[in-house]
């Protein structure tokens, strides 16, 4: 593992102040390793100054493409992915995990998934991680962390699940302007950075930087939902990622 994992720990540790996250951890995967191959490096993302940090670890080669991240707590998980065997793409099983307070001991591989997953989607709540998807064989799995164990979901029926999108009316109070209105965030995360403020942040390929939106959102006695930008729209500084994956906090 290749990084400052004394800076790591401490980024972890100042991320989050008065109870509102104030940076963003992200996996970047413009630079390769020595045989040429693309890895993967961390990078942490200061929302107040733009600031970009050096490579704080790199993950291993044997964390494969295609693979789903999580954040839980103070742990990162790298769930699933595939690998090409005799000209076929294979889906696989493996996770992995990287703790923010102790880089030192790198990206460990925990307890494998039931059934392998290729870009399965997956969720943190409550210690539990949920996964879905890239699998015909099972609908979905959750891992326990502290028990470190896995167990299958069983499908819900059709009164319990609907896959109609719901849309949120959102009234802004405030006006703002991006470098490119036609590269605005559509489908950019939305991260709930505390309290009643949020962000959303996405890549710009003009810039070559981070764009990001910082605003609150609030709601009103009449039941009506209310956004103002918190000094209007920001960049990062300049940074030639490919493909940059910001972990939820």
């Amino acid at each position: 593992m290749s990084g400052n994992t004394r800076n790591c720990s401490s980024y972890f540790d100042a991320r989050q102040r008065y109870g509102e996250i104030k940076g963003l951890f992200f996996l970047d995967e413009t630079q390769r390793d020595t045989e040429g191959k693309r890895r993967t490096d961390l990078h942490f993302l200061d929302l107040e100054r733009g600031e970009i940090s050096d490579v704080l670890s790199t993950t291993p080669p044997d964390v494969p493409v295609g693979s789903t991240v999580v954040t839980c707590g103070n742990h990162v998980y790298t769930i699933g992915g595939t690998i090409l065997q005799g000209g076929i793409l294979r889906s696989l099983n493996h996770v992995f995990r990287f703790d923010f307070k102790h880089a030192e001991r790198g990206w460990r591989k925990v307890s494998s998934m039931l059934y392998p997953r290729g870009l399965p989607e997956a969720l943190a709540a409550q210690g539990k991680i949920y996964v879905f998807k890239g699998s015909r064989d099972c609908f979905g799995e959750v891992y326990d962390i502290s028990g470190d164990s896995w167990v299958p979901l069983c499908v819900p029926s059709i009164a319990e699940y609907s896959g109609d999108k719901k849309w949120l009316p959102v009234k802004w109070l405030t006006e703002f302007s991006l470098y490119q209105p036609f590269t605005a965030p559509v489908g950019a995360p939305l991260i709930h950075l505390g309290n009643d403020k949020w962000c959303m942040v996405w890549r710009s390929i003009t810039l070559n930087c981070f764009e990001y939106l910082i605003f609150r959102m609030w709601r009103n006695g009449h039941g009506g939902i209310y956004a103002a930008a918190v000094d209007g729209y920001r960049t990062s500084a300049s940074f030639g990622s490919v493909n940059p994956t910001i972990l939820m906090p």
